[in-house]
């Protein structure tokens, strides 16, 4: 998975936060992570899992996350919010 399909789902994220109308400072958080993202020049896939915390500047929890998407396609707070998404 590459830089630009992390930035997307994170940007998903906080797009689908804002639509279920969840708390703020979580939704400024994933949109931090996407401006920590944008701003890589190297592909975060190619980091050690255990060093994404001090290569990318992101904090132990969104990097977990990001972990988590490059190992398995998603993350537990997206999938939530896909589920429980209507369609359209």
């Amino acid at each position: 998975m590459d830089n630009r399909a992390l930035i997307k789902a994170f940007r998903l994220t906080a797009q689908l936060m804002e639509l279920h109308d969840e708390n703020p400072f979580k939704i400024r958080a994933y949109e931090g992570t996407v401006t920590a993202l944008e701003q890589l020049e190297f592909p975060v896939s190619e980091i050690e899992r255990a060093g994404l915390p001090d290569r990318t500047g992101l904090s132990k929890t969104q990097a977990a996350k990001v972990a988590e998407l490059l190992d398995t396609g998603t993350f537990e707070e997206l999938q939530r919010l896909l589920d429980s998404t209507p369609a359209g």
